[in-house]
């Protein structure tokens, strides 16, 4: 079983504020719908790359937001329980090493980017 992480150590603590302080990307259900018709190696390629930026964006925001929770809802045990489980996925997230992308790959994956081009809305 992997051990949780604290949202209370120092370091950790300071990287996930760090990654609240960037905004969320917006994404509409539209995006989602269109995004999903067409699936191709693209398509997945820039979810992959989206998901690798976001995600720890986004539980970093949930993190804090359980940190600071009204009338002292912050220091129950099921919160802190959960605000750990977030701080441990954003650990585990950002610790997890970049795919490293040989030159055959790259420009295939670069065609591919560019083929299937930015999302219109």
């Amino acid at each position: 079983m992997k051990q949780i992480k604290t949202f209370s150590t120092t370091p950790l603590k300071s990287r996930i504020l760090s990654h609240a302080a960037y905004p969320q990307t917006p994404v509409s259900l539209r995006q989602l719908v269109q995004f999903g018709l067409t699936p191709s190696l693209g398509t997945l390629a820039r979810a992959s790359l989206f998901l690798r930026e976001e995600l720890p964006i986004r539980l970093s925001h949930r993190a804090v937001e359980l940190d600071h929770l009204p009338n002292n809802l912050a220091n129950m045990k099921s919160i802190k329980k959960v605000r750990d489980w977030y701080a441990t996925s954003f650990c585990e997230l950002t610790e997890f090493p970049h795919l490293k992308v040989c030159e055959t790959h790259k420009s295939q994956y670069t065609v591919i980017c560019v083929e299937t081009g930015p999302l219109r809305h």
